[in-house]
């Protein structure tokens, strides 16, 4: 998997879940989501899957 199609997937994970949990924050969900990958995540270098996981929480952490 790339890094486009990963933050793709976890982007839509996080739509997933907000949709399962209506109310909670964004944050939240992104701490869902991550938990969630850690227990189910894909193989990728350690450098990309870094590099996936700081771009997608600073889209979580961009205000609404």
């Amino acid at each position: 998997m790339t890094y486009t199609d990963y933050l793709n997937y976890l982007k839509a994970k996080h739509q997933e879940f907000a949709n399962d949990f209506p109310g909670y924050s964004k944050q939240r969900i992104g701490l869902i989501v991550q938990r969630y990958e850690y227990n189910h995540g894909y193989q990728m270098d350690y450098a990309t899957e870094c590099r996936v996981w700081r771009d997608y929480f600073d889209w979580v952490c961009e205000k609404w």
